[in-house]
């Protein structure tokens, strides 16, 4: 079975959403599929089973929150 997800990250603005896709783009190439709209970023991602699929939900997320952190910083 293939389990799909698609998790939707929204920014204030497009900026934001730029940095955070382009800081996050070296770990997800060829694992998960990703697009800037507006402010916003789409991911897609699919797997063979629920546990690899949260997994990769977990790493993404963690991710995401340290770029936010670092942004809050600069």
């Amino acid at each position: 079975m293939i389990i799909k997800a698609k998790i939707r990250l929204d920014y204030k603005n497009h900026e934001d959403a730029q940095v955070t896709f382009e800081a996050l783009e070296p770990d997800n190439k060829g694992f998960i599929d990703g697009e800037i709209i507006d402010n916003s970023i789409i991911f897609k991602l699919e797997g063979e089973s629920i546990a690899s699929v949260r997994r990769t939900i977990d790493d993404l997320i963690l991710s995401e929150m340290i770029i936010e952190k670092i942004m809050v910083i600069r």
